[in-house]
């Protein structure tokens, strides 16, 4: 075989493969266009919007639940009762000012160590 037969043979199998790869890669966008576009996304977003509120109270229950679990657990460890009365009995500790600490932060600057916190203060930033 001579030159120009090797010649027309890589210029046919050249135009065959980019044709190919062409057709292939085509392929490939009509499908990714199909589950993406219109009714594909809108569909599977409806699907799982919809599965999300149950999954949501799923979670939200086991977790209720779970919460409930240890925290029988820890009061049986103390001695006190579970539930409604032990948060009857701790009274004091429902209080919103029991969270509040008696003196200031050490780590923040510009107080010094053991000042008292002005009333009405915990919780806000100056400008």
């Amino acid at each position: 075989m001579g030159r120009p037969a090797w010649l027309g043979a890589g210029v046919a199998l050249g135009v065959g493969g980019t044709l190919w790869v062409e057709k292939q890669v085509r392929r490939r966008l009509r499908r990714a266009a199909r589950r993406l576009g219109g009714d594909g996304l809108v569909g599977g977003a409806r699907a799982s919007v919809g599965q999300l509120g149950w999954r949501l109270r799923d979670a939200l229950e086991s977790g209720r639940a779970e919460r409930d679990r240890r925290a029988a657990e820890l009061f049986g460890e103390l001695g006190m009762p579970a539930g409604a009365d032990a948060r009857r009995e701790a009274g004091a500790l429902a209080s919103p000012g029991a969270l509040r600490p008696a003196v200031a932060h050490t780590d923040r600057p510009g107080r010094r160590r053991g000042r008292p916190l002005p009333s009405g203060s915990a919780g806000r930033r100056r400008r």
